[in-house]
């Protein structure tokens, strides 16, 4: 009796583990399926291969091709370095903002420069700023730059450069915080931060 009990718990346990992996894959699957273009793909975290265009391939084959958008003209508001300890929240980490209100702006502006009157008053009917942040940096040579912007039918791409100094180079060994902060035409689209590395060699 006890042999038959012990039988039908195990073949009980089977079951169960067979019906949670059966869940699992369905559910995967139907996360892929999902999947209906190249901004989808690559938010999913499926490869993308650097081709031109671009192409993304989901893990049931399909592969999805980057659409070439049109070249957006932005305005530079400022770009520089951060430094005496002044450092934007999460301790000088790398990040980006997104800037849509007078609100925003204010804020972003005290965090940045606590001392100074804010630079440029910004029409946010109009227009948005973008903002990237290299991270903290312990020595001189590093840059960060918005290069250029695309739009597509989906979504606005931000491509930054950011620089650092080759191991040749002689810097100054000082804390800072590279950023660059541009200005371009109000839109509801999403923005992607797409970040590229580049070595200064001296």
């Amino acid at each position: 009796m006890e042999k038959k009990t012990a039988w039908i718990a195990a073949i009980l346990v089977i079951g169960i583990i067979i019906t949670i992996g059966a869940i699992f894959i369905i559910q995967k699957n139907k996360s892929i399926v999902s999947v209906v273009n190249f901004e989808e793909c690559r938010e999913a975290g499926y490869p993308v291969m650097e081709s031109s265009p671009q192409q993304c391939r989901t893990p049931d084959g399909r592969t999805f091709v980057r659409e070439e958008g049109k070249e957006v003209s932005f305005l530079e508001i400022k770009k520089g370095l951060l430094g005496n300890g002044i450092f934007i929240e999460e301790q000088g980490m790398k990040q980006q903002r997104i800037i849509t209100s007078t609100e925003q702006w204010s804020d972003l502006w005290t965090e940045m420069f606590p001392t100074e009157q804010i630079a440029s008053a910004i029409d946010f009917d109009d227009s948005i700023l973008l903002a990237v942040f290299m991270g903290r940096k312990g020595s001189g040579g590093n840059g960060i730059t918005i290069e250029k912007i695309i739009e597509n039918s989906q979504s606005i791409d931000v491509f930054s450069r950011e620089i650092s100094p080759g191991k040749n180079c002689v810097t100054a060994s000082v804390i800072n915080n590279p950023y660059h902060i541009v200005q371009i035409k109000k839109s509801e689209k999403k923005v992607n931060f797409i970040f590229e590395q580049g070595i200064r060699d001296c």
